[in-house]
């Protein structure tokens, strides 16, 4: 299959026809794709994916060139129409950027989107990447997100207590707290994420549906998706498509043969990262994207067993892969 087509993260946006009257919201909603595409064709893109798009309407520094930002759940950075045709900026990382570049001089380039540069806005940091969904009409879109783990454990935000976290838990499940928990009305970040990772496939699967878009509907509702069969009827819903179920396992194979080829899948830890799925009646592919939280073995990560290091990204792989295979054996 072929790998190098459409090798982005984000389409563009563009705000042309869009009222001037929208309002701000702080809402995170889901996916980190997209606001529309390119003239005619982005309109349509629009129209389904409206719903997962986070508008903070018109940042004041662009105005004038009527650019939007996109924020989305589960990705660090937001996001900005380029100034070339088919890129887009997304937010600086100083650790991302350095997994990008590492990324073009490795084997896995053939699976991420293509980095070009980093650019300097107004004073602002931003990373040139090449976009993603141009080559498809009216795309169906899935996020599943990687490994065993989705958090950094080190990061110091993670130990602070959050009554919204414990607010959160409580609605989904009544029992998930402690008494302690209970009495205090607030649990640490680290301890709902540890939990969030816990009650869905993340654990038992090693990857978890993070959401996805098809037929214009948006769907997040997977947290509590643990089984292989639960996770295998929502891939069979998602993916309809025969040629395009063998086009997915097609790539989803050849991503597997990228990482055990990889020196950077070898030396890094991947954290938090996604593979994004997108496909429309004809064609469809797929992207390892998100390297924000995925840090270069050293010390004593240099040590640790790979299994581990690699958290769990492999066997993720490999049960997507022996899903999807199921799916196509049945009608």
């Amino acid at each position: 299959m072929e790998s190098n087509e459409g090798e982005c993260e984000v389409v563009e946006t563009n705000r042309e026809s869009e009222r001037e009257n929208d309002k701000p919201t702080d809402e995170n909603p889901g996916l980190s794709f997209v606001r529309r595409h390119m003239f005619q064709r982005q309109d349509s893109n629009w129209k389904i994916l409206r719903s997962l798009v986070n508008d903070t309407t018109l940042l004041r520094k662009y105005k004038e060139r009527r650019k939007t930002w996109v924020q989305a759940a589960g990705h660090e950075g937001s996001f900005v129409e380029g100034n070339k045709k088919g890129t887009v900026l997304k937010k600086y990382s100083l650790q991302e950027e350095e997994c990008y570049k590492e990324l073009m001089q490795d084997n896995l380039m053939r699976a991420v989107p293509r980095f070009f540069q980093t650019v300097e806005i107004d004073g602002e940091k931003y990373m040139e990447l090449c976009c993603c969904l141009s080559d498809f009409k009216n795309p169906s879109i899935m996020d599943i997100k990687m490994g065993v783990r989705t958090f950094v454990e080190s990061e110091a935000s993670l130990n602070k207590q959050r009554s919204d976290l414990y607010e959160r838990m409580v609605i989904e499940d009544p029992n998930s707290t402690t008494e302690e928990e209970n009495r205090k009305k607030s649990v640490t970040k680290l301890r709902y994420l540890d939990w969030r990772d816990e009650r869905s496939s993340s654990r038992s699967l090693a990857f978890r549906v993070e959401g996805l878009i098809k037929d214009g509907e948006t769907n997040k509702d997977f947290k509590s998706l643990r089984t292989q069969i639960e996770i295998s009827n929502l891939l069979k819903s998602f993916i309809t498509n025969a040629k395009i179920k063998r086009k997915y396992l097609e790539r989803l194979q050849e991503i597997e043969t990228l990482c055990m080829e990889s020196s950077f899948f070898q030396r890094h830890q991947l954290i938090g990262t996604s593979l994004l799925f997108v496909n429309d009646d004809k064609n469809g592919n797929i992207w390892m994207i998100d390297f924000g939280k995925s840090f270069k073995a050293d010390g004593e990560n240099e040590n640790m067993d790979f299994s581990r290091r690699e958290n769990g990204y492999l066997e993720g792989l490999r049960n997507i892969i022996s899903i999807i295979e199921s799916i196509l054996e049945k009608p």
